[in-house]
Parts: structure tokens; sequence; C-alpha cells
């Protein structure tokens, strides 16, 4: 029996963000709903363009699509308004957590065109805390609660790869994205690894993504310190590939100067990359070290899943939730925590890879809808 495939429509993609993981997602959608044959427009932020995230994953594919402004402050009107002007029947907003919530006071108006609204951080993941903060949770939760009753939007839930769906919600796991075979990457990843290290065989711990302060590196660096020096044998490894903050810079060099002088050797790409190119960096590495200050899931769990390679996860405990069902090493946000887990990431087994998980069909579907559906 062949599939059906939904009516084809024009869909909005509305981002006014560019930073992190945001464009692939919008890369993503382009690319399925050009597949389907959709028309798809792109409402974004006026110097989008001029950004290294929209080089990297849009410009590819603009000459395929129509580009406008994204209307801010995006709300109900500004995003009926702009699907009226280019004729949409969807529209699809990737980070939509701020308007979603706003919408929670448009019960009563009819939005004539379909909504899908993605929620990146769920306020339950949240740990407990002041009663304010517990307070602008549970506020945003309802607001969301009220936003779902609204006709004609979807809220969807981002789930991280162990994260079970939410009952009676529509639910999108953030997915393993890649333009280039599974063995290609692990291809590239052995060629990667090779300019890593020259001749000995080094156990690497990595980092990736935008290395901000969130992601606490200095953090990182002081645990491998310990760790060399209770395994002064031991051939070590930190890899930083991604853009580094400016201001936390000068204190990551020191770090890792740090660590050459421990005889831990450092591999450093202070750049933008591609999503591809973070995949081969997951696959080139036999650890990702994620030490959090967040408790929200990071796409860099789901690449390490696939990819067959193991997880040091620091950070709160929802935050280590997300990460022990893959079989992370956690630990709590503290140096002497976090040096055990890369310990046991380092005596343990690499994990075995499993390149047909988290696919990207699920997390399209819920966002652009499902094929066959009218």
């Amino acid at each position: 029996m062949t599939k059906s495939v939904r009516p084809l429509s024009k869909v909005l993609i509305v981002e006014p963000r560019t930073s992190g993981h945001l464009l692939v997602y919008v890369r993503l959608l382009v690319d399925e709903a050009l597949r389907r044959g959709d028309e798809v427009v792109l409402a974004l932020a006026p110097n989008a363009s001029e950004t290294a995230e929209y080089a990297l994953h849009l410009a590819p594919v603009v000459d395929r699509v129509l580009v406008d402004v994204v209307a801010l402050p995006l709300t109900l009107r500004s995003l009926q308004d702009q699907a009226k002007k280019c004729d949409a029947n969807l529209v699809v907003v990737p980070h939509a957590d701020e308007v979603a919530s706003r919408l929670g006071l448009s019960i009563g108006q009819n939005p004539n065109v379909r909504l899908r609204l993605l929620i990146m951080r769920d306020p339950r993941w949240d740990e407990e805390g002041a009663w304010r903060h517990r307070a602008r949770r549970m506020l945003k939760l309802s607001m969301l609660g009220l936003a779902a009753k609204v006709r004609n939007v979807d809220i969807v839930w981002l789930k991280g790869p162990s994260h079970a769906n939410v009952e009676g919600s529509l639910a999108a796991v953030d997915p393993y994205v890649a333009t280039i075979s599974f063995e290609e990457t692990q291809s590239r990843a052995q060629t990667l690894r090779k300019a890593w290290e020259s001749v000995e065989p080094t156990f690497w711990f990595l980092i990736t993504g935008a290395v901000s302060p969130r992601k606490n590196p200095s953090l990182i660096i002081n645990a491998l310190l310990d760790l060399k020096e209770r395994l002064p044998e031991a051939r070590l490894g930190l890899a930083i590939i991604g853009p580094c903050d400016p201001v936390l810079l000068p204190e990551i060099l020191d770090g890792l100067q740090s660590l050459e002088d421990a005889g831990v050797r450092t591999f450093v790409n202070n750049q933008h990359i591609t999503n591809d190119e973070m995949n081969i960096a997951v696959a080139a590495a036999d650890a990702v070290v994620m030490a959090y200050s967040t408790s929200a899931p990071n796409s860099t769990l789901g690449k390490a899943l696939v990819l067959g390679t193991s997880i040091v996860s620091a950070g709160s405990r929802t935050f280590q939730s997300h990460a022990a069902p893959l079989g992370a090493y956690t630990a709590d946000l503290e140096m002497e925590s976090l040096s055990q887990a890369m310990q046991a990431a380092k005596t343990a087994a690499r994990p075995v890879a499993r390149p047909s998980a988290l696919g990207t069909e699920s997390f399209t579907d819920a966002l652009l809808g499902h094929h066959g559906e009218n």
C-alpha cells in the first residue's frame, strides 16, 4: 500500500533568532516541506543573512524559497497578518515559547490559519527554586495549556531522545540531522581524529557547539586536570569544536595551556561549524562532555547516541535525567563529581552506534503535519 501525502500547501516558517541549533531546525523543515512539494516562505530577522549561522544552514536553499522580514513582536495578530500577506495556510514557529505563552490570553480569538508552535523549554524541566521562580514556571505552564485551547493552534513539545511523550499532546523528539551518510560521517571522523593526535592513541573528550558560560568549559578543564592528576599515565585530550564566547575565550585559552602543561593534548576550532561538521566531531571523540547550567536536553545527546560516543553529563537532576537513560555517566555540576564521571567514561567500552535511531520524520510531521493529513 502506498503512503498518502497531505495536500500541498504554502508554509510560513517564522524564526527571528539565528543562534545555536535553531536554523538547523529551520533548514530541516524547509527541506522536508520542499520535498513534499509545498511552497515555503521564511520570515527571518532583518540581519539574518549577515550571520554565520545563515550562511551555514540556509544560504544553500534560499533560492528555492521566499524570504521575508519577521513582524515583531510575535503575536497571534502579527502571525496571522504575515500569513495573510504571503497567502500561507500553515505557520510554523520553531522557537515559540514566548509567543505561545502570550497566546494563552487569546481564548475566544479565532485564527484563520493553522499555527504550529514548538516549545523548546518545558517548564516542567525546571528544578524547584525560589517561590518567584516556581510561580513563573507554573504561570508559563498554565498559559501554554490555555494556548493549546485556541482554535487552529497546535502546541508541540520538544523532547529529548529519552523523554516520554506528554499525555494528550503533540511531541517532536529532537532528531539526528545529517546531510551526509552515516558511513561518510564516520570516515571523515577518522580523518579528523588523525588531526587531533599525531602518534600516540589518546582518549579524547569533546566540548562542541556554541561554547557559552552555560556550558561551563572551565569546570570541564579543571575536572580533566584533576583526572590527569589521578591518572598520570593516561593519554588524555580535550577538543573544543565550535565558536567560543569572546568573553570566555581568554579563560579557556589559559585553561587549555594548563592542560598542555599537565600533559593533556588539546585541539581547538573556534569557528562556526555546520551541523555535519558537528556530527563528525562527535563521532571522532571518545566522549562528549556536557556540563550545563540549564535543564533542557541538548541535540548533542542525540548525536552521541546515534554515533556511538560516550556521554558525560553534569548538571541538575533534570538535566541528568535526560542523559542517564542513554547510558550516560552523570555527575553534579562540580569538579570532583565531574572528574569521576569522566574517569568512568574513559575506562568503559565505547557504546554501540545506533545509526537508525532518532530519524527526522516524526519531528517534521509534528510541525508540518502528518502524511495523509487533511
